[in-house]
């Protein structure tokens, strides 16, 4: 069994649990097992972690248990803690490296473990880090095939609800929404949530309330929660999917295909292994360049059609 040691505030201890981890450190024989260390910050009322991280964590440790490390994840609410984790880490000698995540424009981490003595890998855009060697995937890319997708069923009006809007890849994304509905001659614009259910309901739920012919008649959403909160809003308040709409979600999952969404999808888990061994190799000092993960390519599933002529 994998073994995972997590540091963690108390909203997110139930998913563990799910994952049958341990947070014991030590192999059976009692001899320390060493460990790479991975932060991501959510607030404790977001509760569980996002589904893309679980099935990303899946892979990595497929990789660190064979070579006998233990993956280390700190659940932290801001970047100041963030930081001093990273201190804590370099001071304790607790982790051999660190992988850096969820990329921000002029971001500081990566500078800042650099400057701490601490191997490191980022995971996103290259340009961010500061030399850091890099594990990625073209968002850009798989944004331009879901518009396009979207603008070849007749699509006019589409909107993309998106993450954090202070987060690179959400901004990558966002300009290739625009960049490609442009293109297209379609009209667009984009919203922002916290990649949960009730974010995805509360967004949906504002594009939706706009005057008939000014509404989208597509929507691109940045995860499988958020679009799954828009279908369920859509659903109760008595539209059709997708006749009325059709929804579109990034990042695969089972709630995704039990729903029918249609959906950019990627093997999650061998985007973590990639990591992992990246990580591993920075470690032995031969890891260096970026690293291009698989482009996510589109799922048709029954939420997305033809633009309804009416609409």
């Amino acid at each position: 069994m994998p073994r995972l040691a997590l540091v963690c505030r108390e909203g997110t201890a139930p998913l563990w649990r799910k994952l049958s981890v341990s947070p014991d450190q030590r192999n059976r024989d009692g001899i320390s097992i060493q460990a790479v260390g991975v932060v991501v910050q959510r607030h404790p009322r977001r509760g569980n972690l996002d589904p893309f991280y679980v099935e990303f964590i899946r892979g990595m440790e497929s990789v660190l248990l064979d070579s006998g490390f233990n993956l280390m994840l700190q659940i932290c609410r801001s970047s100041e803690e963030e930081i001093a984790r990273y201190h804590h880490w370099a001071r304790t000698g607790a982790v051999r490296a660190v992988l850096v995540v969820d990329l921000q424009t002029d971001d500081p981490r990566p500078g800042i473990v650099r400057g701490l003595g601490l191997p490191a890998v980022i995971l996103g855009n290259p340009g961010l880090g500061k030399g850091l060697p890099a594990v990625w995937t073209n968002d850009g890319a798989a944004m331009r095939d879901a518009v396009t997708y979207l603008s070849v069923l007749g699509h006019r009006h589409i909107a993309h609800v998106g993450g954090p809007v202070q987060l690179f890849h959400t901004q990558e994304r966002d300009a290739a929404f625009f960049a490609t509905a442009k293109e297209y001659g379609m009209s667009a614009e984009a919203a922002h949530a916290d990649y949960t259910e009730a974010g995805g309901a509360r967004e949906t739920a504002t594009l939706f309330a706009q005057p008939f012919g000014l509404r989208p008649t597509a929507i691109i959403y940045d995860n499988d929660l958020m679009a799954l909160g828009g279908r369920s809003h859509l659903l109760q308040a008595g539209c059709s999917i997708p006749g009325d709409i059709s929804l579109l979600a990034w990042d695969d999952s089972l709630g995704c295909q039990l729903a029918g969404l249609s959906a950019l999808s990627r093997d999650l888990a061998a985007y973590g292994a990639l990591a992992a061994r990246t990580l591993l190799d920075r470690i032995q000092g031969s890891s260096t360049g970026r690293h291009l993960a698989e482009i996510p390519h589109l799922v048709v599933r029954e939420s997305t059609g033809p633009c309804n002529p009416r609409l």
